[in-house]
């Protein structure tokens, strides 16, 4: 609980995608922890969060333009965070999602005399994630800056304990590591489980891999179907998901390459929540074929050891040390016909891989919670 009333001045500039039930898990317990929210950013949210907050005052981003526009639009949207965060009389500001905004951050630090607190979803600046010599001077620029804003106070927020200790080597007791929150409390259902499979086609004995979340590039389901095309015929893929860097056609193509078109399974439309834990049932494995660029943390993941359904992992990023800390699944340095092989045969394709102490940890109660506690530190530390 917060020791004395907080007047916070929060600031979420999308509603796209996971955004808004991101933003909800954040605020689910500040009522009863005495903390008062004035919202800043996107208009929808605005409309959205009518009642929940003491205030909101809407202020779009413009993400229109060349760089420099965007960049100095960026720096515009900060100023005007600050300059409500005074009128609110705010005892700290906190950036939701301060990706792409660090710069702009540190331009206008100087105009914000109150405690600033930040969550950084996607660590792309630290050097293991720089694939190209651009990437490589970007994040080197930004790791400065961010150096810099840790000095002046500035607290991260982060979703891994890796990524968390790579900022506190910078600055000690700067960057905070909370478990992604799980949106809901997916359970594992039989009948679900039985409707999906009877839609796909999929015999009892055989087993039904699954790729959740789109098709975006650096999420690997172009790695996910090559892999497809070396195991054997029992093994089917579902890629469930909006349709993005790749299409459709091109991954059925490269599952025509291995004559495995039978085996490849879509599910294009839009997927409401209550169909996720049928997808989810339905599948053996939840495959995480992800890119050495990959930077954050996973929601299918999330979702997987919610119902207990085993992962096979790339050995990229932040995944890892989740997986192996609370027993999810296993990783693989590639995604080839022989480690495959070994990884699908370790797997027991029971619901031993649901772990409690994961879902406690990661559940919207405790994310919530922890976030007011990361409150606190920050104003006490601007005290001293």
């Amino acid at each position: 609980m917060a020791s004395q009333h907080m007047n916070v001045t929060l600031v979420e500039q999308y509603s796209t995608g996971h955004h808004t039930e991101y933003l909800l898990h954040v605020i689910s317990e500040f009522k009863g922890s005495n903390v008062s929210i004035h919202f800043v950013g996107c208009p929808q949210l605005c409309h959205l969060l009518k009642g929940k907050v003491a205030s909101a005052s809407p202020v779009t981003l413009d993400s229109q333009g060349h760089f420099i526009q965007r960049e100095y639009n960026k720096v515009k949207f900060i100023k005007e965070v600050f300059s409500l965060a005074k009128q609110q009389k705010s005892d700290l500001v906190h950036f939701v999602y301060i990706d792409r905004l660090i710069r702009a951050l540190y331009c206008m630090k100087h105009n914000c005399n109150v405690p600033v607190v930040a969550t950084l979803h996607w660590a792309y600046m630290l050097s293991e994630f720089n694939t190209s010599i651009g990437r490589k001077l970007s994040g080197k620029v930004e790791r400065f800056l961010l150096n810099r804003l840790f000095k002046k106070g500035l607290k991260l927020i982060t979703h891994s304990p890796k990524v968390a200790k790579a900022f506190n080597q910078l600055k000690a007791y700067s960057a905070y590591a909370l478990n992604y929150p799980i949106a809901h409390h997916y359970t594992y259902t039989e009948q679900g489980r039985q409707k999906v499979r009877q839609a796909l086609n999929i015999n009892k004995n055989d087993k039904l891999l699954l790729c959740f979340g789109g098709t975006r590039a650096d999420k690997g389901a172009d790695v996910a179907v090559e892999a497809l095309n070396q195991l054997p015929d029992e093994y089917h893929l579902l890629i469930a998901g909006q349709e993005q860097d790749y299409s459709y056609d091109y991954l059925n193509n490269i599952a025509c390459l291995g004559q495995k078109e039978q085996q490849l399974h879509f599910v294009k439309e839009f997927i409401p929540d209550e169909e996720v834990a049928n997808i989810f049932s339905a599948a053996d494995i939840v495959l995480l074929p992800y890119k050495e660029n990959f930077a954050g943390q996973s929601g299918p993941l999330t979702i997987a050891a919610s119902i207990g359904v085993p992962l096979l992992s790339s050995d990229v990023g932040v995944l890892r040390e989740t997986i192996d800390k609370y027993h999810l699944g296993v990783c693989v340095s590639h995604f080839r016909a022989h480690e495959m092989m070994t990884a699908l045969n370790s797997l027991d394709i029971k619901l031993k891989y649901r772990d409690n102490t994961f879902l406690t940890e990661s559940s919207v109660h405790s994310f919530s919670m922890k976030t007011v506690k990361v409150y606190n530190a920050c104003l006490v530390n601007s005290e001293n």
